[in-house]
């Protein structure tokens, strides 16, 4: 399986919107992918603008591995600390160990990250029967019914069994299962908010392209907001009085 390894560099001046427009676009086609970058984005802090570079990676699916924490700080001087180099990945199910080191070379500290060796998860395929129906109708066509109409009892044995002999075992891969709280509107939203990401990326001088883009983005993370919300305190209703439900 394919990984990308890839390295960013935000200058602090940046406008943060194009940034994040632009960035989002390209994570969009990342399927297993490992970011480090100076973002210039102290994590540290609850800035607007990093506020919206943390949505932005969530809702494509990245989770930042950075410890949030002064202690875990990336660049140090003698009057602050901020984190502002940070690693992010979509991968799911694995083990990273993220090791921060002074460095004699720059004020920035370097970034280690290692990895698990990734075995991917076997599909899982399930047996099920089905209908050849180019079976059936050759059955049928050669299957000797009687001539006259009143023994329906031999007509629907030899439908029964020209349907039986039609019967073959087929084999499929089960899809991932998905959050409880992701419905088939958001599989929705979001695909169509992927089509008009590529649209964009297609068009980029296209002002039209690039406002459909963003309002569909806004819809989706309303949309998964709202219905997040909506799930976990239905849930938290449902295991009110059970600590331990409320756990798992």
């Amino acid at each position: 399986m394919a990984l990308d390894i890839a390295a960013v560099y935000k200058p602090e001046n940046a406008n943060d919107q194009d940034f994040i427009d632009i960035f989002s676009q390209q994570l969009l086609r990342k399927r297993r992918a490992i970011i480090f970058g100076d973002f210039n984005y102290d994590l540290l802090k609850r800035s607007q603008s990093t506020t919206a570079y943390k949505q932005m990676l969530k809702e494509n699916g990245f989770a930042i591995l950075n410890k949030i924490d002064p202690q875990y700080c990336t660049r140090e001087t003698a009057t602050s600390r901020t984190i502002i180099d940070h690693v992010s990945t979509n991968i799911k199910n694995n083990n990273f160990r993220l090791s921060i080191v002074n460095s004699l070379l720059s004020d920035h500290k370097l970034l280690f990250l290692e990895i698990d060796k990734l075995v991917p998860e076997e599909p899982v395929k399930v047996q099920y029967t089905a209908i050849d129906y180019n079976k059936l109708s050759k059955c049928i066509e050669t299957a000797q019914f009687p001539d006259y109409n009143n023994e329906y009892n031999v007509i629907e044995q030899t439908l029964k069994k020209a349907i039986e002999n039609s019967k073959i075992i087929k084999n499929k891969i089960l899809n991932p299962p998905k959050n409880d709280w992701i419905n088939k509107d958001i599989i929705e939203a979001i695909n169509k908010r992927n089509q008009l990401g590529y649209i964009h990326i297609r068009s980029q001088h296209n002002e039209t392209a690039r406002e459909e883009y963003l309002r569909q983005r806004r819809i989706v993370q309303k949309m998964i907001q709202q219905t997040k919300s909506t799930y976990y305190q239905k849930l938290f209703k449902t295991c009110s009085g059970s600590p331990i439900k409320v756990n798992k």
